[in-house]
């Protein structure tokens, strides 16, 4: 059990470097880094950089971070943040890429629901699906089956037991 709870926290906040349980904005990102980048994209703000270099250190426990290049650090991470408003603009739900979900049903709060939920549940999906392979490339007791489109991998149990305790 006390491995169990040592995995769980072995992911960290791509801005900052800080232990995190939970995604945010798309990220592995801690809330102190993803509310300083939504109020920053909330205020529409520039920041300068102290040094002037954009190579400032962002670490969590240091007295300043630089704004500006912590909020480099969110953007070259991937974060999204898309403002929210009372009133959407033009009565519209934004659309997915394939048009799943279009003009006909921006009117449908449920199915901006679920689209959001199908969106998170995707990325999440590819991040449990990136670490498993990387776990299982970094193990010995590994071998790549022959595929002709697929990565498949033949392990042990033991292995693959701990694929169960990658946590998203």
């Amino acid at each position: 059990m006390a491995e169990e709870a040592g995995t769980a926290s072995l992911r960290i906040c791509l801005i900052c470097t800080m232990p995190i349980q939970s995604s945010h904005y798309g990220i592995d990102a801690c809330r102190a880094c993803a509310n300083f980048f939504k109020r920053a994209k909330d205020a529409c703000k520039t920041y300068t950089c102290r040094a002037g270099d954009r190579k400032c250190s962002i670490v969590k426990d240091e007295k300043f971070m630089c704004r500006s290049c912590r909020f480099d650090r969110c953007v070259a991470a991937g974060m999204i943040y898309q403002r929210r408003s009372t009133k959407m603009e033009n009565d519209q739900v934004p659309s997915l890429n394939d048009g799943v979900i279009g003009p006909s049903t921006s009117r449908d709060p449920e199915k901006f629901i679920l689209h959001q939920i199908a969106r998170h549940f995707n990325d999440c999906v590819a991040r449990r699906s990136q670490q498993e392979l990387q776990q299982l490339q970094g193990r010995d007791d590994t071998k790549l089956a022959p595929h002709p489109t697929r990565k498949i991998y033949l392990s042990s149990h033991s292995s693959s037991a701990q694929l169960f305790y990658i946590t998203m």
